[in-house]
């Protein structure tokens, strides 16, 4: 996931994002440390203002429902999920009880206007139209009712981008916008009060193939349109291997940056 091109509706496939969340279901607790964190983020922006528990909460792209088993022991008690991935829905039910969970796409969500009173998302909006996305959360949001995401952004897994650029390679990197361009998609939707937050948390990998697999179970993997069909050729993946290699037997360790932004925000009455 890296590159300031914007996400664009049209760009992304909602099947491939759908199929890469189903094969890393199984996984993706075991390697979502700075998802973790992020989630841990929001939930202390949640505490920092005065928000009504009793009152209906969705969290968007919910994932395996680690944000959703958070909030619940908070106090919040009207809960929803949605997620494109049935997989993930899976692991929530095993979570979070009295839960309603939908599968649903973020762009298209099969609410009422003004249905939630606290709209959460963590990791999620990245595999959307920022634009989009941001729109549906305002529809669905209740007057004053307030806004609490986060999302990846340009600069994630750079060091994984300029491997396939040196290389010669086609890049499989998921396209992320910038924060800018995350602030002006939700200022456009209509929000008050926006505050953006950005961080980069810098994970570190004895191995090789450590830090592939941990992008494999994540399935942080490019879901465009344009992206490159197929699984990777050997020729490429030895490619990519002996390129890590060398640059771990000169530094000791392999980085990989994961950049993102904390988004709060209130829709107006």
């Amino acid at each position: 996931m890296s590159s300031s091109t914007p996400n664009q509706s049209n760009e992304l496939s909602i099947d491939q994002v759908q199929r890469q969340f189903d094969r890393a279901a199984e996984s993706y607790d075991s390697v979502a440390s700075v998802q973790r964190r992020m989630g841990e983020q929001i939930v202390a922006a949640i505490n920092e203002v005065d928000v009504s528990k009793e009152q209906p909460l969705v969290d968007l792209g919910c994932g395996t429902g680690t944000l959703l088993e958070k909030v619940s022991k908070l106090g919040f008690s009207d809960l929803t999920g949605v997620d494109l991935s049935p997989q993930m829905l899976a692991h929530t039910i095993e979570k979070v009880e009295q839960i309603e969970l939908i599968e649903a796409d973020i762009e298209s969500l099969p609410f009422e206007n003004d249905s939630f009173s606290t709209v959460i998302s963590n990791a999620a909006i990245q595999w959307c139209s920022t634009t989009t996305a941001a729109t549906e959360m305002h529809r669905i949001l209740q007057p004053t009712g307030r806004l609490f995401a986060s999302t990846f952004v340009a600069g994630t897994l750079a060091q994984w981008q300029t491997a396939f650029e040196i290389n010669g390679l086609p890049s499989r990197v998921h396209s992320l916008e910038t924060a800018q361009q995350i602030e002006a998609a939700f200022t456009q939707a209509g929000f008050a009060d926006l505050k953006i937050d950005t961080y980069t948390i810098v994970s570190e990998f004895d191995a090789v193939d450590s830090m592939f697999q941990s992008i494999k179970k994540l399935g942080a993997t490019n879901a465009m349109e344009s992206r490159p069909r197929g699984m990777m050729r050997r020729s490429e993946y030895q490619t990519l291997v002996g390129h890590f290699q060398q640059q771990l037997k000169k530094e000791g360790v392999l980085k990989l940056d994961f950049c993102y932004v904390i988004v709060t925000a209130q829709k107006q009455r």
